[in-house]
């Protein structure tokens, strides 16, 4: 049986929508990487790998741009964004991989690479809003690089994390 450690969840403070927060999102990164160490250390790998698999989801999320702040339409340029990524990767799915850079190993806390990755995020929100709103495609070559190199400082931030839970 589970130590009531293992099954206590965060406040739901923790695990709302954490657009327009610095402080929710690398609190749930947090949450996640510690729950994660607690359940490997306790031979609960399945539990530990669906764990992990939250934390890898919410510094994916911090890493994109649409998910650091929130303004008036936003919430229609972050759906129409999502829709031409999944057309294009419905289409043609050679257009969804992105070839993944690792910067080489650097020693990272959760939250500090949490906000870290919030901080270089967020000031290209405003300008993939307009560019999806604007864009008559919906999709163009600045907000693909924008993409891929968010995506890309993500799969850092998980690679430098994954080695802290030997």
């Amino acid at each position: 049986m589970a130590s009531p450690s293992l099954r206590q969840q965060p406040p739901l403070a923790q695990l709302g929508p954490y657009e327009g927060s610095f402080a929710k999102g690398p609190v749930a990164v947090r949450y996640w990487f510690r729950r994660t160490l607690r359940l490997h250390r306790h031979k609960r790998h399945r539990a530990a790998s669906r764990a992990l698999g939250i934390m890898a989801h919410l510094l994916a999320d911090l890493a994109q741009p649409m998910h650091t702040d929130e303004s008036a339409g936003e919430e229609r340029a972050d759906l129409r964004y999502e829709s031409k990524v999944d057309a294009r990767c419905e289409g043609s799915p050679s257009d969804c991989v992105y070839r993944f850079y690792y910067d080489g190993g650097d020693p990272a806390r959760p939250y500090r690479r949490a906000r870290a990755l919030v901080r270089r995020a967020h000031p290209l929100y405003t300008e993939l809003v307009r560019a999806v709103k604007h864009d008559a495609n919906g999709y163009n070559k600045r907000i693909h690089k924008i993409t891929k190199h968010r995506l890309n400082d993500a799969a850092n931030a998980i690679a430098d994390l994954i080695p802290q839970l030997r």
